[in-house]
């Protein structure tokens, strides 16, 4: 529609005579200008950040990590006198909240203390996702490229100079699709390959129950209707739930 709104207004502005007033004649000159033009595509290389854009953040999150994770172990270790990998474990399933419920604290002075290592999980959580980001959004942009020459944006040049005036918007779904396929397809893989590990490491599981682990796992639903059995496994889960 907005590509229409000055051919619309010079159709209409005519005086009572029936001829075109000195706006209607501007505009007509203007119509007779606009033309459409290609959007430039953005470069297929992927645009890595510099060092002291990730490195600070990244190295920050990781401390904050350790610290969390050193917490949560030693303190699960003693309250419920856990094996060093099912506390390393649960203290990652509860920081990532996705809480499968095949261990929970059992006293009241480990429930008082889960309650606090949740809090201060989602806050380590969020430093983490956002370091992790920082570091793999060059590559979400260049899979956007990719997308964006297949589906090429227009621009209008409505004063005839030869630059674009402004970029025509684009149908909800291509828009939406461009924007979010880059990523969905990366995690998607990545749950594809931990599913693989998965079937390796558990002696009962099939690659399909695998999948719909990883996927319950990367959307943090947690339903713990499947139980990883093995120090491995858990130890894989601990890997999986950070990606």
């Amino acid at each position: 529609m907005g590509i229409h709104f000055v051919d619309d207004v010079a159709d209409r502005e005519v005086t009572r005579g029936g001829r075109p007033n000195r706006s209607s004649i501007q505009r007509s000159d203007l119509q007779s200008r606009k033309s459409i033009l290609p959007v430039e595509a953005a470069p297929l290389k992927p645009q890595l950040p510099s060092m002291n854009t990730w490195l600070r953040p990244f190295l920050s999150a990781f401390t904050f990590l350790v610290v969390y994770l050193l917490i949560a172990t030693s303190s699960y270790s003693a309250l419920e006198d856990w094996q060093t990998v099912d506390s390393l474990y649960f203290g990652l399933v509860t920081m990532s909240t996705v809480g499968y419920g095949d261990l929970s604290p059992s006293s009241q002075g480990a429930r008082a203390f889960t309650i606090f290592m949740i809090f201060a999980g989602l806050l380590v959580f969020a430093k983490v996702a956002t370091a992790f980001g920082t570091v793999l959004r060059p590559y979400s942009e260049f899979g956007r490229a990719l997308l964006e020459r297949a589906w090429p944006e227009q621009g209008m040049d409505i004063d005839g100079n030869g630059e674009i005036d402004f970029k025509i918007p684009r149908h909800p779904v291509i828009y939406y699709f461009k924007g979010l396929l880059p990523s969905l397809v990366a995690n998607i893989f990545v749950q594809a390959i931990s599913a693989i590990v998965f079937v390796a490491i558990e002696p009962n599981w099939t690659y399909g129950n695998a999948v719909y682990h990883c996927i319950v796992t990367a959307t943090t639903v947690g339903y713990g209707d499947i139980t990883i059995e093995t120090d491995g496994g858990r130890l894989w889960a601990c890997f999986q739930v950070l990606f």
